[in-house]
């Protein structure tokens, strides 16, 4: 049963493409179809670059963006008042202290949408997660 599974799941995350890919290119010509491989192939290093990126400025983020928070009971009006922000980047430049940019923590997509793009980029982000799943579950 756990082998079904594991092609079931293999099945979904690499898709049938995979298995397509020589008829695809038999059908356009090796330049064409080796042009077109090389493309998507450079998206797809391009795309998780850019993942990486935006991982580490959220790091770098979370690191230098320092809220205090007033403790009041929960429920009043004040609770999330804040008392201070600091906006200032402080960098280091001792040996000793990690680089800004380190990956230490590792955040959502949905976290990162809401901390770069607001609520209405979140939300966005969401909706379109909602329908590439929809489109991939009724393959």
């Amino acid at each position: 049963m756990f082998q079904v599974g594991a092609i079931f799941l293999f099945n979904l995350l690499v898709g049938v493409g995979i298995l397509a890919l020589p008829s695809a290119i038999a059908k356009a010509g090796l330049i064409a179809g080796v042009l077109c491989l090389v493309t998507v192939s450079f998206m797809a290093f391009m795309s998780a670059t850019f993942m990486i990126e935006v991982l580490a400025t959220a790091n770098a983020w979370r690191r230098t963006k320092s809220v205090t928070r007033r403790g009041c009971a929960k429920g009043s009006s004040t609770q999330n008042e804040l008392v201070g922000e600091t906006n200032n980047i402080k960098v280091k430049t001792d040996i000793f202290s990690p680089p800004l940019f380190e990956i230490k923590e590792k955040f959502e997509m949905g976290f990162m949408s809401e901390l770069f793009l607001g609520s209405a980029g979140s939300t966005f982000f969401y909706a379109v997660l909602c329908l590439y799943l929809y489109g991939v579950s009724i393959i």
